[in-house]
């Protein structure tokens, strides 16, 4: 999981509602499932609103070619594999 402070990594806007990135976070196999197909991964890109509104963005990925953000953030995740329950800034 990554989390972010102060709304920096961005927002998004839904019905007029402004809902700012808080985390991101993965799960392999996929949670979900499109008419019975589960994907290799999961990204959920969980944003928060005013009055605890919440807005949850997802990625489902397929094995393939590389996918450039995830490639840009290799060497952290790398870092953190194998921490259990501890937290790296």
């Amino acid at each position: 999981m990554l989390k972010f402070e102060d709304g920096a990594a961005g927002s998004i806007k839904i019905n007029g509602f402004q809902y700012e990135l808080q985390q991101l976070h993965w799960h392999s196999p996929s949670e979900h499932t499109i008419n019975g197909r589960r994907f290799a991964l999961e990204l959920h890109m969980v944003h928060e609103g005013k009055k605890g509104r919440m807005a949850v963005v997802t990625v489902l990925y397929k094995i393939g070619r590389a996918d450039t953000f995830i490639r840009s953030l290799e060497k952290e995740l790398e870092a953190i594999t194998d921490l259990d329950d501890a937290e790296k800034h």
